[in-house]
């Protein structure tokens, strides 16, 4: 990839380049040519052969295909290509050493007038007909969990609840190129079943809950913690991405949700992963505190329960989960409440809970005991990271 000279000269009133400021101009390798024979040239040392933890493409989009076959030689097993504009970004976690199946996860990210709220668009973009999906995945698989207002995108059923997108088209194009096929069949067969549930419209989407499987084979999370169950499509996804030796702590305050999804996480044989303990989290986190060998000892956290007390659950979590380790909050933007003026009219509910999101999302922001990511994929989810 090549940068051009007034980038190259660019500086903050003297030779120091921004980089060089920043103090890491130490750690970087710049090297001007096209990238795909520098690629080539590493791929001629035996020693670069995966050695590579991450990579990341943001060049000329017709040879990202070549792009990728290089990469997938240079980047170890285990680790991560990540790839810009594909609609806008698509995260790859290499599991194989050679490129026959590679999973992938879609995150909306910098997609301007797709985003709610609605009143901040002009109007709705069209898809485009050249990015249509490869295969129709079979119209039943092509439903995102809801209960009432299920986005089944096939049949045009709105997806609002699922997706911060608002078009069916790309949501489509996302769930049918990168999530669905991809998603084990016990997981499916779970959505299916919540899908026809009063409250499905509570349950994980697919994108999410792949986004939250690909977090921990990426973290190589061993020990984690679920708040909130419902029926367990979420903790399924955790259950299988685990380690044959990994453990998941589960916490709802309705047994009978569970026992919904308890017969499926014993089908995938999964079960001997999860320790499901009923009742408010509050009360079983501290509970799982007062043990000192709990301190620090958790991978990773997933949040997805009563809002008010995430700024409670966050505090807990950051004694539970280790230095380094991930805690994931789902919801945080509600719909794209968070965004809206305050006059806004909103039911008493979407009021409380957007109040309770926004203060955690600025909470999280000040704090320096995380480093934090907000991602605009279902709800909003957001990624913290814990540094101290």
């Amino acid at each position: 990839v090549r940068v051009s000279s007034s980038l190259r000269e660019l500086s903050l009133g003297s030779s120091n380049t921004f980089l060089e400021k920043a103090g890491v101009a130490h750690k970087v390798d710049f090297r001007e040519d096209p990238a795909l024979e520098r690629l080539d040239e590493l791929l001629a040392d035996e020693r670069s052969v995966g050695a590579f933890d991450i990579a990341f493409v943001d060049a000329d989009k017709p040879n990202y295909a070549r792009y990728h076959e290089q990469l997938l030689r240079l980047v170890r097993v285990g680790s991560a290509i990540v790839y810009d504009n594909t609609l806008w970004v698509t995260i790859c976690r290499r599991v194989v050493r050679s490129s026959a199946s590679v999973p992938m996860v879609s995150v909306a990210h910098d997609i301007g007038s797709l985003l709610a709220p609605p009143s901040s668009r002009s109007s709705t973009p069209t898809a485009d007909p050249s990015n249509r999906p490869r295969g129709e995945i079979e119209e039943e698989r092509a439903m995102a969990a809801g209960g009432d207002t299920i986005a089944q995108v096939h049949s045009g059923i709105d997806s609002s609840n699922k997706t911060l997108l608002k078009s069916e088209a790309l949501y489509k194009y996302v769930l049918d190129t990168s999530v669905l096929p991809h998603e084990p069949e016990c997981m499916r067969e779970l959505r299916l079943v919540t899908d026809k549930h009063e409250w499905g419209f509570m349950q994980s989407s697919p994108d999410e809950a792949q986004l939250l499987r690909m977090l921990i084979k990426l973290t190589g999370a061993r020990n984690t913690l679920e708040v909130g169950v419902f029926t367990g499509y979420s903790l399924l996804a955790t259950a299988l991405a685990l380690p044959e030796d990994g453990k998941v702590i589960a916490i709802d305050v309705d047994r009978d949700y569970y026992e919904i999804g308890r017969p499926f996480i014993e089908k995938a044989g999964v079960a001997h992963k999860v320790d499901f303990r009923e009742g408010p989290a509050l009360e079983h986190l501290d509970a799982i505190l007062a043990d000192e060998a709990n301190v620090g000892a958790f991978d990773f956290a997933f949040v997805d329960a009563d809002k008010p007390n995430y700024v409670r659950y966050h505090e807990q979590l950051l004694k539970l989960v280790r230095v380094g380790g991930t805690i994931v909050y789902d919801n945080t933007l509600w719909a794209g409440t968070v965004a809206l003026p305050p006059d806004t009219p909103l039911s008493d509910l979407d009021r409380r809970f957007s109040a309770a999101i926004k203060d955690l999302n600025v909470r999280l922001s000040a704090d320096g005991r995380v480093e934090v990511c907000q991602l605009a994929i279902a709800d909003g989810v957001t990624i913290c990271r814990r540094l101290v």
